[in-house]
Parts: C-alpha cells; sequence; structure tokens
C-alpha cells in the first residue's frame, strides 16, 4: 500500500510505501468433556482436539493441578490421579486478532480392585467355621461377598462360612468391587474344598483267654468306621 503526498504549491507528488500485516483468525477447536478411569494410563489430549489449529500451548488449570500434563508431547496422565474433575486449556495465539481458547474437562474414576483370586481346604469337623475375607489379597474394601455353590452355610454380611458337618465337595464364592462408570466392577473368585472328616468308629474292648491257640480278629470290633484306616498296637 502506498501513500501519496501532494505538495499544492510545486504540484509535485511524493509517495510513501505502508505495510499491513493482516493475521488470520485462529482457531483452538470447541471444548470438549469426557469419563477415564485411572486405569486408561496415559491420555493423547492431542487427539480430543476438533479442527484446532497447530502451535498451541496446553496448560492445566485444575486447582490444585494433578501435575501429570506433558503438554510438550499433548498427553495427560491419570494412572496415580484421585477421582474428580481436571480442566486442561489449548491456547492459540492470535497475533493481531484476538486468542482463542478450547477447554478440556476431564472427569477421572478411580480403578477398583477385587484382589486376586485365591483357594483353601478345610475339614467338616464339628466347629469349623472359616472367614472367608481372610482370603482376600490387595483387595479394595467395601464389595459385595456372593456364594456361588449356595450351601446355605455362608454369611455374606459376615463372610463365614460354616463347615461343621457340610458335605465334602467344591465351595465358590465371589468378592465384587462394584465400578464408577466408566471404570468396570471387578470380581475375584475363591474355591473351598471341604474335606470329609475322618472316622475310625467307636471305641470297643473286649476279652480274650490267653490259653493255646486263641486269637481274636479286630476287625469283628470295628463300628462305622471308614475304609482306608490302618492299625497300629
Amino acid at each position: 500500500v502506498y501513500v501519496m503526498m501532494a505538495n499544492p504549491v510545486t504540484g509535485c507528488f511524493d509517495y510513501a510505501p505502508v505495510t499491513i500485516v493482516f493475521d488470520n483468525l485462529v482457531n483452538a477447536g470447541p471444548d470438549y468433556a469426557e469419563s477415564n478411569c485411572s486405569g486408561a494410563g496415559v491420555l493423547d489430549i492431542n487427539a480430543m482436539l476438533t479442527g484446532a489449529d497447530p502451535g498451541g500451548v496446553w496448560t492445566e488449570t485444575t486447582a490444585p493441578p494433578g501435575g501429570t500434563l506433558d503438554g510438550a508431547a499433548g498427553t495427560f496422565d491419570i494412572t496415580t490421579l484421585p477421582p474428580g474433575d481436571y480442566t486442561l486449556e489449548y491456547t492459540l495465539t492470535g497475533g493481531a486478532c484476538p486468542d482463542d481458547v478450547a477447554i478440556i474437562t476431564l472427569t477421572v474414576e478411580t480403578e477398583v480392585n477385587a484382589g486376586l483370586d485365591n483357594v483353601t481346604s478345610l475339614c467338616n469337623s464339628a466347629g469349623t467355621t472359616f472367614d472367608v475375607s481372610t482370603l482376600l489379597s490387595g483387595a479394595d474394601p467395601g464389595g459385595l461377598w456372593t456364594e456361588t455353590t449356595l450351601s446355605g452355610a455362608f454369611d455374606p454380611a459376615t463372610a463365614i462360612f460354616d463347615a461343621d458337618g457340610l458335605g465334602a465337595g467344591i465351595y465358590t464364592f465371589t468378592y465384587t468391587v462394584p465400578g464408577i462408570a466408566p471404570c468396570l466392577t471387578d470380581v475375584a473368585d475363591f474355591t473351598i474344598t471341604v474335606e470329609q472328616e475322618a472316622d475310625a468308629g467307636a471305641d470297643n474292648p473286649t476279652d480274650i483267654c490267653n490259653n493255646a491257640g486263641s486269637s481274636v480278629d479286630l476287625t469283628n470290633l470295628l463300628s462305622g468306621t471308614d475304609p482306608g484306616c490302618f492299625w497300629s498296637e
């Protein structure tokens, strides 16, 4: 662009160049919100932008900040964050035009853990009870107990399993920790094998004379005895 100056006396003209720079409007894209489970790990926040111009700067505006933003890489690590809402901003400097900002809101829920599966064995002898919760390993508290074999000998409120006189066999249980969406519910499985108490039968005395050739078959003295036992004097 040139500015022309005219001398009204001489009629001469002079020109002065003037440069005008036009900046384009910048576009950070629309705001965005989503929920994630902490198990999702490191999020690609650049992928959350829609139609945004490159070259913007990421900042976290959460108070207090989670401190896991990598603005250069465009990532946000939610692995160790407590549940809550976290706010990130993508800012483009407009120069002569206004700056533009896209606000990203992330709701983080903590991944739940029901712990490891486990097994144990019990005898169905008189007075035998077992606290199934002692089988938990690394589990979050507040889960729900269920017996899937429905023996009627389990109290889910106390997690006590009464094996007294229960039939020998395999009994199964679950410990369920409900997840808050989008986190999934987690379940741990437990197996208790109940063994039959051995029974050697009732005590039984007898008399025998020590005359020549006298003997007694001790098996005839057994009453209600389990097979597979062995004798000793």
